[in-house]
């Protein structure tokens, strides 16, 4: 969520404010509440794995650095702001669905599966 607003779609809508200050705390208070409302609602109503949530939102979020990057201003003479956003939005998502898709893809041919710690094994820091 937070690599779309601030990366995709460059700080729409907290950009409109003035005080750089403002910008900055509200841009951290979405983060934190949209972090917090979205792994609720994955982890607490659904109960999905926090594995699992991580590497989703790492996909997605790869997804709109990607496409951030490449179409930078393509589509800005084109088509107005609003359209813009929702071009970016509906490629980033289609980007993130093929990421994620190629990688349970990968996973699933995979050989090898994750093993417990043996007994006496532990990590330090």
């Amino acid at each position: 969520m937070a690599g779309l607003f601030f990366i995709v779609w460059r700080g729409w809508p907290l950009n409109k404010f003035d005080r750089r200050w403002l910008r900055i705390t509200l841009r951290n208070l979405l983060v934190f509440a949209g972090t917090a409302f979205s792994f609720a609602l994955l982890d607490g109503l659904f109960g999905v794995a926090a594995r699992t949530i991580l590497a989703t939102v790492t996909i997605f979020s790869a997804a709109a650095l990607l496409v951030a990057m490449l179409f930078e201003g393509a589509f800005r003479s084109r088509m107005s702001a609003a359209w813009e956003r929702a071009t970016t939005l509906f490629v980033s998502v289609i980007v993130g669905a093929g990421l994620f898709g190629g990688l349970i893809t990968l996973r699933a041919r995979s050989p090898e599966q994750p093993r417990a710690p043996r007994d006496g094994c532990r990590m330090s820091a």
